[in-house]
């Protein structure tokens, strides 16, 4: 059986201002697939991100996201895919458990202990967005966007707050959703992702699939030999 394709950008390019933030991107994402985007600060990681969520347009090439362009028209996202981003997005007067009631809104009822207990966040229910520390906020946005209704979950670099938490362990309850997850370091998605995709300078420089690195020396080697240190 053909897996589904959850995401596909063919040939993608885009112009932030006079900088060429992406260029002659192809990417895709099957069903199920955990992969990973790997690149250093500014190498155009939130700006793929944001194209595959349809918040920027690209000047060129074609996006499809669950059977669609997510820029025209954003409607089929919305239930199946979910997103993490490093900064705060709800109401600073909410206690936490209204983002985790809101959760239940959207997605309904799910088993979540797992994940509560991976991100030890049982111990903030009634604390408000705002007294919580950019640690915790960031658990708590990881929380809400770790749904198993979605196809998709996009983590934009979820360790960004040097969180401290499971996320292989958390992955395995997940077999059929699909995810990106980027990063700026290959340790903490070594053992996740399924394919990893190398982006420097707006380029991706390199695909690899998981046979194709036995160890993480293996895959940090080849990140060094991709995108080099400036």
């Amino acid at each position: 059986m053909i897996a589904e394709e959850i995401v596909k950008l063919e040939n993608v390019t885009k112009k932030l201002g006079r900088r060429l933030t992406l260029e002659d991107i192809n990417f895709e994402v099957k069903e199920g697939e955990k992969v990973c985007i790997l690149g250093p600060k500014k190498s155009g990681k939130t700006a793929l991100v944001e194209i595959i969520l349809g918040i920027l347009k690209p000047d060129a090439g074609s996006v499809s996201v669950l059977g669609t362009d997510p820029y025209t028209n954003s409607s089929p996202l919305l239930g199946q895919a979910s997103v993490y981003y490093e900064k705060n997005s709800f109401p600073l007067h909410w206690r936490a458990k209204q983002v985790i009631n809101f959760k239940k809104q959207l997605w309904g009822e799910e088993n979540s202990q797992h994940i509560f207990a991976a991100l030890d966040i049982s111990n903030m229910k009634n604390t408000t967005v705002e007294k919580l520390s950019e640690e915790e906020r960031a658990k708590l946005n990881l929380f809400f966007a770790l749904t198993e209704k979605a196809k998709l979950i996009i983590l934009d670099d979820p360790w960004a707050n040097s969180l401290n938490f499971d996320l292989e362990n958390i992955i395995k309850n997940f077999p059929h959703t699909s995810f990106i997850i980027t990063s700026k370091t290959p340790e903490p998605v070594y053992d996740i992702a399924d394919k990893i995709y190398i982006l420097h300078e707006g380029k991706i420089k390199k695909s690899i699939a998981k046979q194709d690195y036995s160890s993480l020396e293996k895959l940090k080697s080849l990140y060094s030999q991709y995108a080099p240190e400036d």
